[in-house]
């Protein structure tokens, strides 16, 4: 098997995709994505167009920027997650969480989405599959998605997630650690699930060159600071008038 989908992925990144493609724009991603001089330029010209930016956007697009080039630069290890593992301790660990997941949508927005279904159908995975899975693995073979040194997938919420993200850790070859979280919010539980997020972090530190645990307490006291602005502007949104409409 491991043979079969060797050759099907040297398939997909050297021939032309038999529907949905677009080529051209799938190499020039690829070029923009490992080329520091196209990160240089894109903020040469957020310059001008910062002026037209509230300063929120500007700071979401300086941000993603700044993650995109640590991460496909090697600046700093990437780590691959689903959705409901908590990035504040990937961050507080000194590294860059990619969520596959995530970047299916991203993928969708800028047009990827239907070559990364194809070439992810053509190394043989079912149609039936999520699609949000499908496509993060056809991102995988298409060459868009950086190297990551390590995965983490929670039990929660789905088991597509889970076997797609172990399918990333084979194929790069690294660590995968699965945080299993109880059913119930219980003493007990939380005591489970804090040992097993403990356990993670230290062997990563172990197995993943340029971690440490010194950033964790800082990561921890940043996301706790955040979630008390998020519910106070939940609390002024019950507001009416509201201050912001839901968009």
């Amino acid at each position: 098997r491991e043979s079969c989908m060797k050759y099907k992925k040297e398939t997909i990144r050297s021939g032309p995709l038999s529907r949905g493609g677009n080529v051209r724009g799938l190499q020039l991603a690829r070029m923009f994505l490992a080329n520091n001089l196209a990160y240089f330029l894109v903020r040469l010209a957020l310059g001008p167009l910062g002026r037209r930016l509230r300063p929120y956007q500007e700071a979401a697009v300086q941000g993603i920027l700044s993650e995109l080039h640590a991460a496909y630069s090697g600046e700093k290890p990437v780590i691959f997650a689903s959705a409901f593992v908590p990035t504040e301790l990937i961050y507080g660990l000194g590294a860059i969480p990619v969520l596959p997941e995530v970047w299916s949508g991203f993928a969708a927005a800028a047009g990827f989405s239907a070559p990364a279904v194809t070439a992810s159908e053509a190394a043989g995975y079912s149609q039936d599959l999520c699609s949000f899975h499908r496509c993060s693995l056809g991102l995988e073979n298409l060459e868009l998605l950086p190297k990551p040194a390590a995965v983490i997938v929670s039990s929660h919420l789905c088991d597509g997630g889970r076997r797609s993200l172990y399918r990333h850790s084979r194929s790069f070859g690294c660590p995968f650690y699965v945080l299993d979280v109880p059913y119930a919010a219980t003493p007990d539980g939380t005591a489970w699930l804090a040992h097993q997020i403990e356990r993670a972090a230290r062997d990563l530190v172990l197995k993943v060159p340029g971690l440490s645990l010194a950033g964790l307490p800082g990561a921890l006291a940043a996301a706790n600071r955040a979630r008390t602005e998020y519910l106070a502007v939940c609390r002024l949104r019950r507001e009416r008038p509201a201050p912001w409409a839901g968009s």
